[in-house]
């Protein structure tokens, strides 16, 4: 605001002859007169504007982006649930089909049986070798008792049939209409990334705007600087919850404090952003890197330090999308400016899983990973864990 109230005065105060300037860019030189003054506020106050948004729309275009991902995985995820149970039916049916088919042979071999066993000559001869006429109709009637347990039992596996095939039109029309969703979902997720590159294509502009303004640069990166400051307390929070269950190590395995200096980087890349404090060559302002910055290509696989459960996947101003992973004893590291993310909230990870690629979320650096480690929701130095510097 000072520089915009000096150059306001600057205008007052050096004649020049009137020239207008051209629109979305700065006047090449100040000018007393009503229409230039007014030229230059109109310019100041674009700007400003544009600094205050830029940031803005980069979040919204990524969290956007970002909440149709997880749509798409939503229901990706319930569709492979529901085929999984309608494969299982089906697997249940064929081997009740089975019983049934046994059930079927016995009770119509037995039903063989005893329509042999009514004719004439064969009652008499059957009751010629009973013991008693008693021990006669005990017999015969233990016959009809397991006909009519073959009866029973086959007819409970037809019923059971029957139910079993309802629930698996149940589940087939669950499908059918998962699978709509999802296709519907997809080709939103489609537009929507085919509107989010259009506004992209404008933000980088205005990006490239910024880079040319250098004012315009600082003040923009002050406030990422600002926002980073925002997140990180929430991080501290997060990372100090008690109510988080604890992790423990894979057999065999140190705990994570037993593998300082043994960890493999999350990503083979140079590293351009180290930790500490950070001093602005123009503003003398400082501010404080709680990580380090390494620059990777877009897309590069990111991997976990060690073994963990993810305690957060979302976004955060300054950070983007944002993967933190528990490590137990209270060690958490986190993973930022993420594009993709390939792990879930309450996961466990193995050690060098993939829980993610390198994007550009939340940085006006382009693609790049943030990474941190944090003790008790305190940032430590990463670079004395890791067992490579790239």
């Amino acid at each position: 605001m000072a520089g915009i109230v000096g150059a306001a005065l600057l205008l007052t105060s050096v004649p020049m002859q009137a020239q207008t300037p051209p629109a979305g860019a700065p006047p090449s030189s100040p000018l007393p007169d009503d229409a230039s003054l007014e030229a230059w506020r109109t310019y100041f106050r674009s700007a400003i504007r544009a600094e205050t948004e830029v940031l803005r729309e980069l979040y919204k275009v990524e969290s956007e982006e970002f909440a149709v991902q997880q749509r798409v995985a939503n229901l990706t995820a319930r569709l492979e649930d529901v085929q999984a149970r309608r494969q299982a039916l089906l697997d249940e049916i064929a081997n009740l089909q089975t019983d049934i088919d046994a059930a079927y042979l016995r009770m119509r071999t037995r039903l063989r049986y005893v329509y042999k066993m009514v004719n004439r000559a064969n009652v008499v001869r059957m009751l010629f070798r009973s013991q008693s006429i008693p021990a006669f109709i005990r017999r015969w009637r233990a016959v009809k008792r397991v006909i009519e347990q073959d009866r029973r039992r086959f007819v409970a596996h037809q019923a059971s049939m029957t139910e079993l095939r309802l629930a698996k039109a149940d589940l087939a029309g669950e499908e059918r209409e998962l699978a709509g969703l999802l296709a519907q979902a997809k080709q939103e997720s489609a537009a929507l990334r085919y509107q989010q590159e259009r506004r992209r294509m404008s933000l980088e502009m205005v990006l490239e705007k910024i880079k040319k303004d250098r004012a315009f640069a600082e003040r923009t990166a002050a406030q990422l600087d600002q926002y980073r400051e925002d997140a990180s307390s929430q991080i501290h929070d997060l990372t100090t919850e008690n109510d988080a269950p604890p992790v423990l190590p894979p057999t065999g395995q140190l705990d994570f404090a037993g593998q300082k200096g043994y960890l493999n980087p999350p990503v083979m890349a140079p590293i351009v952003r180290v930790f500490g404090p950070q001093r602005h060559e123009r503003l003398g302002t400082v501010t404080k890197s709680n990580g380090v910055d390494f620059l990777a290509p877009r897309g590069t696989a990111v991997r976990s330090v060690a073994a963990g459960t993810v305690r957060f996947v979302g976004d955060f101003r300054g950070f983007g999308r944002v993967v933190i992973v528990d490590h137990g004893d209270r060690y958490h590291s986190l993973y930022g400016h993420l594009d993709q993310i390939a792990v879930a909230q309450g996961q466990a990870v193995a050690g060098r899983q993939v829980i993610g690629s390198v994007g550009s979320t939340g940085s006006l650096s382009g693609p790049r990973l943030h990474f941190e480690i944090r003790y008790q929701g305190k940032a430590v130095d990463p670079l004395p864990w890791l067992s490579t510097v790239p």
